[in-house]
């Protein structure tokens, strides 16, 4: 994040704090064919200051990226009190990374134990492609204090 146009309440490291302890999806944004916006959830982790997702290469969002690397997101709870961060970013697709970062999402998203579901997306790790975001501009607000 230190590379990134910071606004809001929190500095680099607290962002990198807050993404490293908060583990729901990233909403995401690309670009479709027509100009409008597309938005998914995906499961993200933070490396090496980059938002690192991971989705099957032929996927819709990955094809979108593909055609333009602008991306949004946003990653923030859906409860009081409210905090989060959203921005824009670039994102690039590395399949060298895909089955890696597919095995670390599954640790953080539902635990390292064996169980039927993560074998399952473990058995499909080969056609994943990681999503690199590199953030250009985050914006971050935190209103615990103010929020029951």
């Amino acid at each position: 994040m230190h590379g990134a146009e910071l606004s809001g309440p929190w500095s680099a490291p607290d962002i990198v704090k807050f993404l490293e302890d908060i583990v729901i999806p990233v909403r995401l944004g690309a670009v479709g064919a027509d100009g409008s916006p597309r938005v998914v959830s995906l499961w993200f982790l933070v490396d090496e200051e980059k938002i690192l997702c991971a989705s099957k290469k032929s996927s819709h969002i990955a094809r979108l990226i593909s055609r333009n690397p602008k991306v949004g997101f946003e990653i923030a709870g859906e409860r009081s009190p409210y905090s989060g961060i959203r921005g824009t970013g670039v994102a690039h697709l590395n399949e060298d990374r895909g089955q890696e970062t597919l095995r670390r999402l599954t640790d953080r998203y539902i635990g390292k134990e064996d169980s039927d579901f993560r074998s399952w997306l473990l058995s499909g790790a080969a056609s994943e492609v990681a999503i690199e975001i590199t953030p250009v501009r985050v914006f971050s607000w935190d209103y615990r204090d103010r929020m029951p």
